[in-house]
C-alpha cells in the first residue's frame, strides 16, 4: 500500500476529521500526502467542510455508512471492486461516507467520471431530535433523554413553588419543537401517544383540564389519544381545531399546506374558524384549504399517509414538488426546480427513511423525464417536458 494510495488517504482524513486519534506514523504519512500537492489540500479542506459530521457519527452507530458503503463500491469499475472490498472492513462506517468525498475527487483529478449524481455531495438521513422548552422558559435537547428523565424534568417543574404560584394565573403549557431532519415520539400528562415528523411543533399543557385535553400542534404528527369519556381531545392548529373521542389519527398542518387528517379508527371531527363541521370516519381523509375555504373528504389507503411512523416513505402518483418537500424536510435539503413543468410530474416509489435519497431519485431518472443533481445541501431538479 503506497502513501498515495486513495483508501488509506481517506481513513486517516475520516479518522482526523471525526476526531480520532491517529499513530504517529499515520500523522506523519498524512501530512505528507497533504504537503505533496496543492489538489491534496483543497481534497482535505472540501472533506472538512461536510455538514454535519455529528450526524454521521450517529449514522455510523446505526451501520448506514457500512450499507452505502457496500451500494457505492458496486458503483466503481470491476477492475478496481476486489481490492477495495478487501480493504474496507477496516474503515470506519463513517469514515466510509467521507470516502465518496475523497473517491469523486480521485476520479475528477483522473478524468475517471460517469453522468450520474454527484458522489461528492453528502444528503444524509434525519435522526431522532428535540428540544422542549419548559414552561419556565427552559430549553432541553432531550435527543439523548429517555422518557424516564423527559418526565422526571417535567415532574420537578410541576412540583416547583414558582410552578404552583403561576398555576393560580395561568396554564402552564411546554412546547416541543422538532428540527428539520429529525423526529420524536411522546407520551402526554393523559397517556396519549404522539409520534413527530421533521419541522413540526407540539404545545401542551402540564396538566390536563377536568372538561378538556387541548394542545397545539404545527407540522404534522401522528396521535394515539386515550379514551375519556366526556373529556374530549382537541388539537388546535391555525386552520381549525381536530375534537377526537378516543382514536388513532395522523394530522399535517404545516405552514403555507393545506391542512389534511387521515383517520385510522375511532372518530375525530374539524372545525374550521368560521364554525363550519365534518366528522370523518376510518379511512377518510380531509384536506382543508383556507386560502380558498374548499374542504374534501375521500376514502384513502391510510398506509400512504403513516408510512414515515415505520420509517419510510411511500408515494403514489404524488407531484414531485410534493415528494420533493416531504423528503427535504427529512433529509435536510433544499429542493431547486429549474422549469416549472418539472414540478408537477407525477410519480410513485417507496424509501427507507433511513436509507440514502439518491436510491429513490436514480428510480425516478429511470421512470421519467427528469434529472437530478446534488450541490452541497440544494438538489436540482431539471426535465425535458
Amino acid at each position: 500500500m503506497t502513501n498515495n494510495d486513495p483508501i488509506d488517504i481517506s481513513r486517516l482524513i475520516a479518522t482526523k476529521l471525526l476526531g480520532r486519534k491517529l499513530t504517529d506514523e499515520e500523522e506523519q504519512r498524512l501530512e505528507q500526502w497533504l504537503l505533496s500537492d496543492e489538489k491534496n489540500r483543497a481534497a482535505y479542506e472540501r472533506a472538512a467542510q461536510l455538514r454535519d459530521v455529528e450526524r454521521m457519527m450517529a449514522l455510523e452507530e446505526k451501520n448506514y455508512g457500512r450499507r452505502e458503503a457496500a451500494k457505492f463500491v458496486r458503483r466503481l469499475h470491476e477492475g478496481r471492486r476486489r481490492s477495495i472490498l478487501l480493504r474496507m472492513g477496516t474503515v470506519a462506517a463513517a469514515a466510509v461516507l467521507l470516502l465518496g468525498v475523497l473517491f469523486w475527487w480521485h476520479r475528477s483529478e483522473t478524468g475517471n467520471t460517469e453522468p450520474q449524481m454527484a458522489e461528492s455531495n453528502l444528503i444524509v438521513p434525519g435522526q431522532t431530535s428535540a428540544v422542549l422548552t419548559l414552561a419556565d422558559g427552559r430549553q432541553l435537547d432531550v435527543r439523548r433523554m429517555t422518557a424516564a428523565q423527559v418526565d422526571a424534568v417535567l415532574d420537578s417543574v410541576a412540583q416547583s413553588a414558582d410552578a404552583r404560584q403561576e398555576k393560580a394565573d395561568a396554564v402552564l403549557c411546554h412546547t416541543l419543537t422538532i428540527p428539520r431532519g429529525g423526529e420524536y415520539h411522546c407520551t402526554l400528562p393523559d397517556g396519549t401517544q404522539v409520534w413527530l415528523n421533521a419541522e413540526s411543533q407540539l404545545r401542551f399543557p402540564e396538566t390536563f383540564g377536568t372538561d378538556e385535553r387541548r394542545v397545539a400542534l404545527s407540522g404534522e404528527a401522528f396521535f394515539d389519544v386515550s379514551h375519556e369519556a366526556g373529556r374530549p381531545f382537541i388539537v388546535d392548529t391555525e386552520r381549525g381545531n381536530i375534537t377526537v373521542y378516543g382514536t388513532r389519527f395522523c394530522l399535517t398542518a404545516y405552514t403555507g399546506n393545506p391542512l389534511a387528517a387521515v383517520l385510522v379508527n375511532g372518530s375525530i371531527g374539524f372545525r374550521t374558524p368560521t364554525g363550519e363541521e365534518v366528522r370523518l370516519r376510518p379511512s377518510d381523509r380531509l384536506t382543508y384549504d383556507d386560502a380558498t375555504g374548499s374542504m374534501s373528504v375521500r376514502q384513502v389507503d391510510t398506509s400512504l399517509y403513516t408510512a414515515w411512523l415505520e420509517h419510510r416513505f411511500a408515494f403514489r402518483d404524488n407531484t414531485l414538488k410534493d415528494i420533493m418537500t416531504s423528503l427535504a424536510r427529512w433529509y435536510d435539503f433544499t429542493p431547486r426546480f429549474d422549469n416549472e413543468e418539472a414540478r408537477h410530474i407525477r410519480l410513485s416509489g417507496q424509501l427507507g427513511r433511513r436509507e440514502d435519497v439518491r436510491t429513490l431519485l436514480h428510480s425516478f431518472e429511470l421512470t421519467a423525464d427528469v434529472k437530478f443533481h446534488i450541490q452541497a445541501d440544494t438538489i436540482i431538479i431539471t426535465s425535458n417536458h
